[in-house]
């Protein structure tokens, strides 16, 4: 097999090399591009969710509230809790690309894959729960993240800098919850700040899964990983 067809399989996505057709493997392709994919667009929308009112309004019904209380009596929280149902579709996709990612025996990505699908899957299954039941959940996801932050750089910068964003935004997350279970007022400008940051991360994912499929599909490094 010839070099640019050789398995180029990290944990960053299973970036693979393309074969040809008499190489291709009768197994199924790499699920991590997907992955990365469904996993940018429910932390895009989880972001758009955290903004302050009015550009949370039909995200994610619950953490919205506490941008305009006065206003949840007036009925203007009425939309389809659009990230809502993204998390539990998204969740259920995660958990099953991460099987399949452990079943390739990619211990990372399947890991991550998994803790991911089990934060959106609970906080959903949860009402949206935030306070300090949703402070407890954030802060056991700092320390998940900060499990996959710390084996990371082998797999390269963009990685590195994905999970250091998702390991803050979950510190952000923790901070913002508390807040809302003490009843202290959470200003716009944080409702801005962990909202932005949120998206950030998500584009990061984005790019990462753009990245390795381009990478795949024309054999070569085209985009830096």
């Amino acid at each position: 097999m010839p070099a640019m067809a050789e398995s180029m399989e990290s944990a960053s996505g299973m970036q693979e090399g393309i074969p040809r057709t008499e190489d291709k493997p009768a197994g199924w392709a790499t699920p991590a591009v997907i992955g990365l994919i469904v996993l940018s667009a429910v932390t895009i929308l989880f972001g758009l969710s955290e903004l302050p009112h009015p550009y949370c309004v039909s995200f994610w019904l619950g953490t919205c509230f506490t941008s305009a209380p006065a206003l949840i009596g007036a009925g203007v929280f009425t939309g389809s809790a659009l990230a809502g149902l993204a998390g539990i579709v998204g969740g259920v996709f995660l958990g099953i690309i991460g099987f399949l990612s452990l079943r390739r025996g990619n211990l990372f990505a399947g890991s991550a894959f998994l803790a991911f699908a089990g934060f959106f899957l609970i906080y959903n299954l949860a009402a949206y729960s935030t306070g300090y039941a949703g402070a407890a959940l954030a802060l056991i996801w700092v320390l998940v993240s900060l499990t996959f932050l710390i084996n990371s750089l082998k797999h390269g910068w963009i990685v590195f800098i994905m999970f250091l964003l998702v390991t803050v935004q979950y510190i952000l997350l923790t901070i913002f919850w508390w807040q809302m279970g003490a009843a202290s007022k959470v200003s716009t400008s944080e409702h801005w700040a962990i909202g932005i940051e949120i998206i950030l991360a998500g584009a990061v994912m984005w790019y990462l899964a753009t990245a390795n499929l381009t990478n795949w599909n024309y054999g070569r490094k085209l985009l830096p990983t």
